[in-house]
């Protein structure tokens, strides 16, 4: 067995995504111009993105890109500077302005970094706090929380997960054929959402870049750590996309470049939208009445349901498109319901954690749906200690023992707060 942590994440980029950074073309616009977008606006898309992730930023740079940051000047304007300072300073006489520096780790540090910063700091705690565990013989993963401190660490598993055989996905290819069929009525929504699709979320709770700043940068904050977590259990798996098995797929958009099991794509959807569900949620003022109590109640459901809806959807398109399996989604999901909680909970709040064993082996030919990880009604994730038989059993999802030992993320705590002051 080989043990490893992960670290491919921070690759992507800061606060554009591991997408957006690396590739900067279709899958790293949408993440830089559509992520920023709704985030920045929905009309970023991925053909906006395409531009706007690749428009003359470096790498380190293209969270500030994304976030408003300051751009590199051009000639003309540094020489204006230049000669301006010249006309205005006259001789240099030393410093004359008193300077009082930041304690260390103050909270005030985190609001004088750049957002591409933060996001290094904070992708650096979450990984900080997982690692991963492979056997190449069983061709299974299992991802740890990490929790303690120094003087002793604890391993939570929280996530099991095996390889599905050939005879699954010689299964599941009826079902990429039959989803190909919903292509010209999904191409809009398929484009738009090569990289991270941040404004169909937006849409749904109201954001805006000039009043939620802090909400959007840690939506993209966790859609990096769910691309980092996803690329390191696809390398561990390695399995082929659907237009490995019949020249027919020929899909839509290009094939990404890396496996296909699990679903990026449905890990950062579900991340995503198990974050905001929470960062959104309304409380009824004190003392107000059952009826509306019941209200606050039935529109919290309401906005739960409408984001892993949209969070299904997303995950679904990309099998309409061409690259993916209803099998990939599964794993997906299942996977960016456990990575949402992780992040929550390292953020300071105190929700349960739940752990993911999926047998790959056992999913046969099974349709991907939202019923099968969230009530439909209610949002709420559904477990099999429920008494609930989740893809007719090839997925379990308990609560964790252990979910007190995971350790505060400071950078994401902070992050959380300033996104939290932003929606409320």
């Amino acid at each position: 067995m080989a043990i490893s942590g992960i670290s491919g994440g921070a690759s992507g980029g800061a606060s554009g995504g591991a997408s957006g950074g690396a590739s900067g073309g279709a899958s790293g616009g949408a993440s830089g111009g559509a992520s920023g977008g709704a985030s920045g606006g929905a009309s970023g898309g991925a053909s906006g993105g395409a531009s706007g992730g690749a428009s003359g930023t470096s790498g380190l740079d293209v969270g500030a890109s994304v976030y408003g940051g300051v751009t590199a000047y051009g000639g003309p304007l540094s020489a204006g500077i230049i000669s301006a300072q010249d006309g205005i300073a006259g001789l240099w006489g030393g410093p004359e302005l008193p300077v009082t520096h930041l304690a260390p780790n103050a909270p005030g540090v985190l609001k004088e970094h750049a957002p591409w910063v933060r996001s290094f700091l904070g992708l650096h705690e979450l990984q900080s706090r997982v690692i991963v565990e492979e056997d190449h013989d069983a061709a299974t993963v299992d991802l740890f929380a990490i929790g303690g401190d120094s003087s002793g660490l604890s391993a939570q598993k929280l996530i099991h997960i095996s390889r599905p055989g050939e005879d699954v996905f010689q299964a599941q290819m009826a079902h990429v054929r039959s989803y190909g069929d919903l292509r010209l009525d999904r191409f809009e929504e398929i484009h738009t959402q090569l990289g991270f699709p941040t404004p169909y979320y937006g849409a749904i709770v109201s954001l805006h870049p000039e009043r939620n700043a802090f909400a959007l940068e840690l939506i993209s904050l966790a859609q990096t750590f769910a691309a980092a977590v996803s690329m390191r259990i696809k390398r561990a798996l390695a399995c082929r996309r659907p237009d490995a098995y019949s020249v027919s797929v020929q899909p839509m958009i290009p094939t990404p470049g890396h496996p296909s099991f699990p679903a990026a794509h449905a890990v950062e959807a579900f991340i995503v939208a198990g974050v905001l569900w929470r960062l959104c949620v309304r409380v009824a003022p004190d003392g107000a009445d059952a009826e509306t109590v019941a209200h606050y109640t039935a529109a919290n459901d309401r906005r739960r349901v409408m984001l892993y809806r949209q969070a299904a959807r997303i995950s679904d398109n990309r099998v309409i498109a061409g690259v993916h399996f209803p099998a990939d989604s599964i794993a997906g999901a299942s996977i960016g319901l456990t990575l949402a909680e992780l992040m929550v909970r390292a953020a300071g709040r105190e929700i349960d954690v739940h752990d993911v064993a999926l047998n790959g082996q056992e999913i046969g030919g099974q349709e991907f749906t939202m019923g099968q990880v969230v009530d439909a009604a209610t949002g709420q994730r559904r477990l099999s200690s429920g008494g609930d038989s989740l893809f007719d059993g090839a997925l379990e999802v308990t609560a964790i023992a252990g979910a007190d030992d995971i350790a505060v993320a400071p950078t994401l705590q902070w992050l959380w707060e300033q996104a939290l002051g932003e929606i409320r």
